[in-house]
């Protein structure tokens, strides 16, 4: 029987070789899919943490000196390797924002001075990609990488204090989520999402199955979170140290 359906195939000139190719696309799919596999069938699981310093672009706020926030960031990821010298991170990360406005007085009838402060942690989804320079027999690396990053916050702090003399002061928090400009006016903040772009360099070092890495990352909000057309958007400086190790 299996004779038969050989030779009733080759009767027709050429179906046979039409059918040796056919069968030989799924073979060749089957080759790279291997060879990718050798690739990314390496990667690592890895934990960061570090300092940041943030900075907010907010409209009517711009013409204003900020100190930047500093803060914390906390960051668990995987890395894929898709190509010999390029992978994709996937990170979550716990992350402070916000920053501290020096400004006059927010309270009417009160000729007083302070700082404006706001602040907001954010629980933070990355997907970046890395581009590596391997040194010194693979055991140390330079890279760049960069991706998007969406953030959740469900807390938002906005707190004012008040020089009241030279050694004294007053604190008042604020309700609402929103960024007073004085008495009677105010910038409200949305209190859903962050979407922004991460972009940086770092340099790793490994030995045994263990990596070490520092990196430096620059953090640009796309999203604005003010409402009623006040743009405001998040600018965050982060240094942190990480360890990863291998799995398969």
């Amino acid at each position: 029987m299996a004779r038969y359906r050989i030779e009733a195939k080759s009767r027709i000139p050429g179906q046979g070789a039409i059918m040796i190719r056919i069968a030989a696309i799924p073979l060749a799919a089957g080759f790279v899919l291997v060879g990718a596999t050798s690739l990314t069938g390496q990667g690592t699981v890895g934990l960061r943490f570090g300092a940041t310093d943030g900075t907010v672009s907010a409209g009517r706020l711009d013409g204003l000196d900020q100190v930047p926030r500093r803060s914390f960031s906390l960051e668990g990821s995987v890395t894929l390797s898709l190509r010999e010298h390029f992978d994709l991170r996937l990170g979550l990360a716990l992350t402070g924002k916000g920053t501290t406005y020096g400004l006059g007085s927010l309270l009417a009838n009160e000729d007083l001075r302070g700082t404006l402060t706001y602040e907001r942690t954010y629980v933070e989804l990355r997907a970046l990609g890395r581009a590596v320079l391997p040194l010194w027999n693979r055991r140390v690396s330079l890279y760049a990488l960069g991706g998007p990053a969406l953030a959740f916050s469900g807390k938002c702090d906005v707190s004012w204090h008040a020089t009241t003399g030279p050694s004294t002061s007053r604190s008042t928090y604020f309700d609402r989520c929103e960024l007073p400009l004085g008495p009677d006016s105010h910038i409200r903040l949305n209190g859903g999402g962050d979407f922004g772009a991460i972009g940086g360099l770092g340099a790793g070092f490994s030995f045994w199955d263990m990596g070490l890495s520092t990196e430096v990352l620059y953090t640009l909000g796309l999203r604005s979170d003010g409402t009623a057309g006040d743009t405001v958007r998040n600018r965050v400086r982060t240094v942190q140290f990480g360890v990863s190790v291998p799995f398969r």
